[in-house]
């Protein structure tokens, strides 16, 4: 009878600690809230400098007036309804890469900000959003008396 051996310990490991960043990729990168079923995500990016966070999302065909931004808590949630051009009718497509209807996009993000000094502008068909980071005090020196 041959013996079969098994052995969990590093591989176990190493499949969790996989699994773990797996997981973190997923939330660092952004995710969709999967109730979109024919909804788009736009495409993202997302870097920092000392003062501020920046999130640049192609929202391309929508307008202004169909595009909102929520930041909650970690997360900015970025939604738009992007409508054809060509207008409501049935239309036989020889390819179909852009999507219409409605979208959404949220992003955890790396560090706190300040929420109530965030702004957002659309620029040539990118919503650039500018998130103040919430900068702790940096101590304070405290005189010691007699």
């Amino acid at each position: 009878m041959p013996v079969i051996k098994i052995k969990f310990g590093n591989e176990a490991d190493r499949l969790s600690e996989h699994f773990k960043r797996m997981v973190d990729d997923f939330f660092q990168m952004g995710v969709s809230t999967g109730r979109l079923p024919r909804g788009w995500q736009p495409p993202l990016n997302v870097c920092e400098d000392d003062d501020f966070l920046y999130i640049m999302a192609d929202m391309a065909g929508v307008p202004k007036e169909h595009c909102s931004v929520t930041v909650e808590g970690q997360f900015v949630r970025i939604r738009g309804k992007r409508t054809s051009p060509l207008g409501p009718g049935s239309r036989r497509f020889h390819f179909m890469e852009v999507v219409y209807g409605d979208g959404e996009r949220i992003v955890k993000i790396p560090c706190e900000v300040d929420a109530e000094n965030t702004t957002a502008q659309f620029e040539n068909g990118l919503l650039i959003i500018k998130l103040p980071k919430r900068i702790e005090g940096s101590g304070r020196k405290i005189e010691v008396e007699e």
